[in-house]
């Protein structure tokens, strides 16, 4: 019966002993190397450059796009707050689309007597504004971060190859 904790250390044994073998291959010609590229694939620094300002310049584009979306979220939550019968126009667009405050009148016969001033279209339209807002601020947000994160890419590229420097002069 074979030990099977000694098989790990055999297979570590063999890896140690390939690693200590070196291969030379043959090393290609220009020539051969020109003819594996693929035709069409292979862009100049310039053009490179270009693709990365081009790049860049739509993540700042997004970055914009994402504070302009939440400061107007911003205002308009503001907005409503100071004047919440701005509110009143989405209820009545609400009551003409569903007729929900006729349907409940007409389920509580309270329509009759006049006594209802319970209009569930007007809580509706709050609520409808409210997850509105939050949806676009969360859209925002995520345009805000992505932008971002786009636009400084390079210098997060940077500071992690320098850490990484830093962690192998130490070993």
């Amino acid at each position: 019966m074979k030990n099977i904790i000694d098989m790990p250390n055999n297979t570590v044994q063999k890896a140690r002993q390939a690693s200590k073998y070196e291969f030379d291959f043959p090393q290609d010609t220009e020539e051969q190397a020109h003819k594996r590229k693929l035709p069409g694939f292979s862009l100049p620094a310039v053009n490179l450059d270009w693709l990365n300002i081009t790049a860049r310049a739509a993540c700042v584009c997004l970055l914009l796009f994402g504070l302009w979306a939440g400061m107007t979220v911003l205002l308009e939550a503001i907005q409503l707050y100071r004047d919440p019968a701005r509110i009143e126009s989405f209820a009545i667009a609400i009551e003409n689309g569903s007729n929900i405050d006729k349907s409940l009148a007409h389920a509580n016969n309270a329509a009759i007597s006049g006594q209802n001033n319970f209009r569930l279209s007007y809580f509706a339209a709050w609520g409808i504004t409210l997850l509105l807002l939050l949806l676009i601020s969360m859209i925002a947000f995520a345009a805000i971060r992505t932008g971002g994160e786009l636009v400084l890419y390079d210098a997060k590229r940077k500071r992690f190859a320098k850490k990484l420097l830093k962690e192998s002069n130490k070993k």
